[in-house]
């Protein structure tokens, strides 16, 4: 079970639980995420430029936990889109 901590709707929130969300705490969340994948992936690539420029090594803690919180959002954006799109969602998606 994922949980992201979603400062749009200034609580935690499990991945069990996006079904009881309103349409509108749904599409808060939804932006919010996408925001957190669109800078998460700005990040990633400002590191990969600088350390291919200067030649100095990545954090490897920073970078994992990056791309940990990346997928993260990742699954709960998914979940999403598929409530919006009534499409069901299996375990293997």
């Amino acid at each position: 079970m994922a949980i992201f901590n979603s400062r749009e709707l200034n609580r935690p929130v499990h991945s069990t639980e996006l079904a009881q969300l309103s349409p509108q705490d749904l599409e808060l969340l939804r932006a919010e995420l996408f925001d957190c994948i669109e800078g998460i992936n700005k990040s990633l690539s400002e590191v990969k430029d600088f350390t291919d420029k200067h030649g100095y090594p990545h954090d490897e803690d920073w970078l994992h936990r990056a791309k940990k919180k990346l997928r993260i959002c990742m699954q709960f954006a998914v979940k999403i889109e598929a409530f919006n799109t009534g499409t069901p969602i299996t375990y293997k998606e």
